[in-house]
């Protein structure tokens, strides 16, 4: 073999073994639907309901629910909602300061997954893990005299 088709051979192989590291970009996914339309229902699906019901029919079972008492998060409810409230867009209807404080409760009780706890709430995973972050951060201070 001569010493210009050594070379020319060895260049295709280093470009190939080059190349084979760079990825193609992938294509960007377009989402189907924005918001699935169960979401939108929340009010009717959530566990809010569930919450009513609990705390006028079965007040042990709120407390098993939430692992506190429909006084405490009655109160804790008040204490925390001014700080948490968010406003209404013509989108769609800011997830409640209730519906907020008991995903949370739910969440740290259970120590369920977001993608879990979508079920219950009726609250997306992306969302919740954005509320619950936001809900610690306003409990913490106002809970940090009873210890």
């Amino acid at each position: 073999m001569s010493v210009n088709l050594k070379r020319a051979l060895l260049c295709v192989i280093i470009d190939e073994l080059c190349n084979d590291d760079i990825q193609e970009p992938t294509q960007i996914k377009r989402r189907k639907v924005w918001l699935k339309s169960w979401y939108l229902n929340r009010p009717e699906l959530s566990h809010s309901n569930l919450l009513k019901e609990l705390e006028i029919s079965a007040p042990s079972d709120f407390k098993k629910f939430l692992r506190m008492g429909s006084e405490t998060y009655n109160e804790l409810l008040r204490k925390v909602s001014p700080l948490i409230k968010k406003q209404d867009t013509i989108m769609r209807d800011a997830i409640s300061p209730n519906e907020r404080l008991s995903a949370t409760l739910r969440f740290l009780a259970s120590g369920q997954a977001f993608e879990d706890l979508k079920f219950l709430t009726a609250i997306s995973p992306q969302s919740s893990g954005v509320l619950i972050m936001e809900m610690c951060s306003a409990i913490s201070p106002l809970l940090i005299y009873k210890i």
